[in-house]
């Protein structure tokens, strides 16, 4: 079962944009091909915190917010599992950016054709 080993969240509000992230420790081995992937090894994630002990912090960041990711039908997965796991409930609003981009809808607003 694959776990996640690194989140990140960018707010963005009234007060500006706001970043936060973290290596977590998915309390197994990560596989050779998912480290060559992400440049992130066994060793970095060692003393990193574990997706349940972080769950209530992010939950708090992520809660009421849209949800935006490039890939967010794999991501909000990861995430709910992990949430799951944790005994947390977890459907927020979402948008795949990478799908967005590909409605042809959106490609042909008059803002998108101002930009060419």
């Amino acid at each position: 079962m694959n776990r996640i080993t690194e989140i990140g969240v960018v707010e963005v509000g009234p007060a500006g944009v706001t970043q936060w992230s973290s290596l977590v420790n998915p309390e197994q081995p990560i596989p050779f091909f998912i480290q060559q992937l992400t440049d992130i090894s066994d060793s970095m994630v060692r003393n990193a915190p574990t997706f349940e002990s972080i769950a209530h912090d992010l939950l708090a960041r992520l809660d009421g917010r849209l949800f935006i990711a490039h890939n967010a039908r794999f991501d909000h997965g990861f995430l709910r599992s992990e949430f799951k796991r944790a005994g947390i409930k977890f459907q927020p609003d979402v948008l795949c950016a990478r799908c967005s981009c590909r409605a042809p809808s959106i490609r042909r607003s008059a803002g998108m054709g101002s930009m060419r």
